[in-house]
């Protein structure tokens, strides 16, 4: 039976999954660590339809091609305030959206590597489940306990005063292994902190109730299985999947999107957001990489 991946998500710290459509119908499937997946990709991406207010509804114009979301589906979709709402532009909402925010949120500093951190917003709810999903190394929490607007304005001030707000997959690809210590982080952001907070609360002094003091860091190598990964001793081929396609190998290590998976002779690295749209088959594969015409162990 084939399948339409809608989307890659993590459920848990320990539970990475493709929401894949079956005649309408989303499922999970999951991939888990030191288990075998295989995975053909059969035709084009095509748009996948939408979700609001969680409920899923099938493509608009029946499946663009080409498309991983048309733009009649985006229409409908609409722009949720969790992803639009910068704290500041609270008229573009009606009240019911804004009621989406109404919950305890915390600003958060993810460091990716020595020079590369975002400044960010997590639902307290979900816990550290946002550091996971986005491929964070290390995260230190800024500040929490307001709700989500004032908790958008800090991320807004903060950006506009230099921080980056969105890293993109490009950058992140290379970043499966970064060579810096818990120490190296800590400095790192508290640096970062020193110079971003004092013109926050140059602006918003009743934000000073929300900080932390200290702030709190963690770390995430142990959720993605890093250490395990390191130590096999396989080149690392990255590749992305297109159709005619396929991949069948042991999950060694998951990182935000991406996916390190052990074959006979190679790691190999995906990104599982690329993924989104593609009619794909889960049946058993001989292990290794197929690129083209042969299998193959390794891209070169």
């Amino acid at each position: 039976m084939h399948d339409q991946i809608y989307e890659f998500r993590w459920r848990d710290e320990k539970t990475p999954y493709f929401r894949v459509l079956r005649n309408g119908t989303l499922s999970e499937k999951v991939i888990p660590f030191g288990m075998n997946l295989s995975l053909e990709i059969l035709n084009m991406y095509s748009c996948t339809g939408y979700e609001k207010d969680g409920e899923y509804h099938s493509c608009i114009v029946g499946g663009s091609p080409g498309t991983r979301k048309c733009e009649e589906c985006k229409k409908q979709e609409g722009m949720p305030a969790i992803q639009y709402c910068d704290g500041f532009n609270t008229e573009i909402f009606s009240g019911e959206e804004l009621e989406t925010l109404n919950c305890p949120h915390y600003l958060y500093f993810a460091l990716f590597d020595q020079d590369l951190v975002k400044v960010g917003v997590s639902s307290s709810k979900r816990g550290f489940l946002r550091q996971i999903e986005q491929g964070t190394q290390y995260c230190m929490v800024v500040a929490e306990g307001m709700w989500g607007v004032p908790a958008r304005q800090m991320e807004t001030i903060i950006r506009k005063n230099g921080m980056l707000d969105k890293v993109q997959g490009s950058q992140k690809k290379d970043l499966m292994f970064p060579n810096i210590t818990e120490e190296e982080a800590k400095k790192i952001m508290h640096e970062l902190s020193e110079k971003h907070i004092p013109t926050v609360l140059a602006q918003k002094p009743e934000f000073e109730q929300y900080l932390k003091n200290p702030a709190e860091v963690k770390g995430f190598s142990e959720f993605y299985h890093l250490e395990q990964a390191k130590a096999v001793q396989k080149p690392i081929q990255d590749t992305d999947l297109l159709p005619g396609e396929s991949l069948s190998g042991s999950l060694l290590a998951a990182k935000g999107s991406f996916l390190l998976f052990e074959t006979d002779t190679d790691r190999i690295l995906i990104n599982a957001k690329k993924l989104k749209g593609y009619q794909v088959d889960f049946s058993a594969k001989p292990i290794g990489l197929q690129k083209g015409e042969a299998f193959q162990g390794a891209l070169f």
